[in-house]
């Protein structure tokens, strides 16, 4: 396997060492042990990848060095929810429930619903759930308090019932 020489292999070991995303770090892990003369059929045993792959990656790392090796763009499907979308149901989350949602606090089949009728976008519940992850929102939250709700009753109560 023929590998051009562009970092050592100190180098290397040191950006495997340094990378956050796995895929990379496995890229990474290749062409050390590529450098180091094992075959393709070898590392892709010890990395649990196909020979193929490996033959990949080193013609990758050989036309671009490490910088090739990341993820590229446009991998994977497109987004349903538009670009220009994402920032209006980031706003409409950011809102809360509205008194023509009927609750307090939106669970998960709520924006379920705001997504189809509002965005005209149909998602499962584990769809919607990823959405929301992905825009950094987590279903652990603390639980909402009703708008009519009397803070001053309450203290009161807990005062009360101790």
């Amino acid at each position: 396997m023929q590998i051009t020489e562009h970092d050592s292999i100190a180098d290397l070991q040191r950006f495997t060492k340094a990378e956050r995303d796995g895929r990379v770090r496995i890229r990474l892990q290749g062409i050390v042990l590529a450098r180091q003369g094992h075959t393709g059929r070898a590392i892709g045993e010890v990395l649990g990848v196909s020979d193929r792959a490996v033959r990949d990656w080193v013609k990758r790392y050989n036309e671009g060095g490490v910088v090739a090796l990341q993820e590229q763009p446009g991998r994977g499907r497109s987004a349903r929810l538009a670009e220009e979308d994402q920032e209006r149901f980031r706003k409409r989350i950011e809102a809360g429930a509205q008194p023509e949602d009927g609750v307090c606090s939106l669970r998960g089949i709520d924006f379920q619903r705001i997504l189809e009728e509002e965005f005209g976008t149909l998602y499962s519940l584990n769809g919607v759930y990823r959405v929301l992850h992905r825009f950094g929102y987590s279903s652990l939250v603390p639980r909402p308090r009703h708008a009519q709700a009397d803070k001053e009753r309450q203290e009161a109560f807990k005062k009360s019932s101790k």
